[in-house]
């Protein structure tokens, strides 16, 4: 009976004591023991991957509806590009305009080709804050220098 059960207790123990103790002791303590390799590769050097930039996809629409100012974000990270309009037809930022916007929707008129912008809301109707997402990107200087040199050259 006792000594049976003994026997029994103490193969356990011996099996999978150093399992059982690990388990108990990651359960108590905060320590995370993680491998990884940092592979020093920037963001922006890989070409294939896309920011988050919050947008609302509707049926009946080739592309979504940016919901975020997109001008201080690199377009490629947006993952799609409008060949005939430019992102700020797709933006719903200018819809609801604010105090502190930077800028109007910038519109090309088909007959003339150049920007027009719509007239602003009434002041009483503007909120003072954006109610969209705000999108930051800070690119390392390496790829600041690249697109400044692509953008002149």
């Amino acid at each position: 009976g006792w000594t049976s059960l003994a026997a029994l207790v103490i193969f356990v123990i011996v099996v999978f004591g150093n399992a059982i103790i690990n388990a108990v002791r990651s359960i108590f303590s905060g320590e995370v023991k993680e491998h990884v390799v940092d592979q020093k590769i920037d963001f922006s050097a890989v070409h294939e991957i896309f920011g988050y930039i919050p947008s609302v996809k509707a049926a009946g629409f080739l592309f979504p509806f940016l919901a975020t100012d997109v001008d201080d974000v690199d377009s490629d990270l947006i993952g799609w590009h409008d060949p005939h309009r430019s992102y700020d037809e797709w933006n719903l930022i200018y819809d609801v305009p604010y105090e502190g916007m930077r800028r109007t929707r910038r519109r090309h008129d088909r007959d003339q080709g150049s920007p027009t912008a719509p007239p602003v809301s009434s002041p009483q109707s503007v909120p003072k804050h954006p109610i969209f997402s705000l999108v930051k990107h800070y690119p390392p200087e390496w790829a600041k220098k690249k697109s400044k040199s692509t953008k002149s050259g």
